[in-house]
């Protein structure tokens, strides 16, 4: 039932889920996105024949976009983390293939360099430094909470504070918003 080819739609399921990237910065940052790309990207393919053509691709990719994104956060502490060595062979080749053939769609660095910018303009310039040592840095949230002249309180362990988490929940909403009308796919 299935006469679509998982090759021929690889861009559109990349351009889908790097959709959400803006989204995966602030609740869990410190897992890389190109992990979690991919993570996503083997499941589709595992998927793949299952999928029914009577309906929208993109509706079905993006409930399995969204369902793999809830459930990397619902695991995040699992320590079997992505590993290429673990994706299906078939699986690889394709993805190698995909890799060699468009390495101009595959331009990480000139995307986050796009946000960078466009970030600029969204964002004062207080919340800009905030959000490239935050998100692009990684430097941890206690030195910045002390940096920014907030007390810190920890609960569960982790620093807290909710002005801090304030803004960068503003940062985030701000950037979220920008970035959303530039990547809208009908």
């Amino acid at each position: 039932m299935n006469n679509l080819s998982f090759e021929d739609n690889y861009k559109l399921i990349v351009t889908l889920i790097r959709r959400r990237k803006v989204k995966w910065f602030y609740p869990v940052n410190w897992i890389d996105f190109d992990d979690v790309e991919m993570i996503i990207v083997n499941h589709i393919y595992k998927k793949w024949p299952q999928y029914n053509s009577e309906y929208p691709l993109a509706n079905w990719l993006n409930r399995i976009i969204s369902n793999q994104f809830k459930n990397i956060l619902r695991d995040h502490t699992n320590k079997n983390m992505f590993c290429y060595n673990s994706l299906d062979e078939d699986f690889k080749h394709n993805l190698d293939h995909n890799l060699n053939n468009d390495k101009q769609f595959m331009d990480f660095d000139g995307s986050i360099q796009n946000v960078k910018e466009q970030s600029k303009h969204l964002l004062t310039p207080k919340e800009y430094k905030l959000f490239i040592a935050l998100f692009f840095e990684h430097r941890p949230e206690e030195e910045l909470i002390r940096e920014m002249g907030y007390k810190i309180i920890y609960k569960n362990g982790r620093p807290f504070n909710k002005t801090f988490n304030s803004v960068v929940k503003g940062i985030y909403l701000k950037i979220k918003n920008g970035l959303q009308t530039d990547l809208d796919i009908t």
